[in-house]
């Protein structure tokens, strides 16, 4: 709401009127609301990917880069040669933080996709998951004591189907996660204190 909010208040209007630019209401239409959702996704994390991309550069020793200039290297294939492949380690942990948060989201999903074609495998799981509570919900309503054996029945079952949803929903992550593990504990550690 600071951001984009009202017309007299909001930072982004008052950035634009530094320009001569009328103010706008951001989030009353619909091309504007869909550029500030994307927008304000991208800042959300970019402070945070910046401090773990610094920490993982500052923790490579200068005594490299100088030996590299004294033989003739520019700044360019110091980066190249020095600085990107000491920064594997960090580049592979936001890598895999960046693959589970985009794996398990399903709001962003669901704001965006309109047609259920499009949707991901976390926002059709979560209709699957809706859909069972509501069936167990209606199921609840309607029951009397003859039928207590088949309303059990049908709660494990749709508590099996909840795990199991889980689970699938899990798999694709912990294949990828041991390939990834030997860069995950060097670069979660960059810039801790050693002891």
């Amino acid at each position: 709401r600071l951001a984009f909010g009202t017309l007299e208040t909001s930072l982004a209007n008052r950035f634009i009127g530094l320009f001569g630019a009328q103010p706008k209401m951001w989030l009353q239409f619909a091309g504007s609301s869909t550029f500030v959702l994307v927008l304000l996704t991208l800042w959300r994390w970019m402070g945070v990917n910046i401090i773990y991309y610094l920490s993982g550069i500052q923790a490579i020793p200068t005594d490299l880069y100088e030996a590299a200039e004294i033989d003739g290297c520019s700044e360019f294939r110091q980066f190249l040669s020095i600085a990107l492949p000491l920064a594997k380690p960090i580049i592979a942990v936001i890598a895999l933080y960046y693959a589970f948060g985009k794996w398990n989201s399903y709001y962003t999903a669901l704001l965006y996709l309109r047609k259920q074609e499009y949707w991901s495998l976390q926002l059709v799981l979560r209709q699957i998951l809706i859909a069972n509570e509501t069936a167990l919900n209606e199921l609840v309503e309607g029951i009397d004591s003859t039928q207590v054996d088949y309303l059990i029945k049908k709660v494990y079952m749709i508590r099996a189907m909840k795990y199991a949803v889980i689970l699938i929903a899990s798999v694709p992550m912990l294949i990828l996660y041991p390939f990834v593990s030997k860069y995950f504990t060097q670069g979660v550690m960059v810039g801790s204190v050693k002891g």
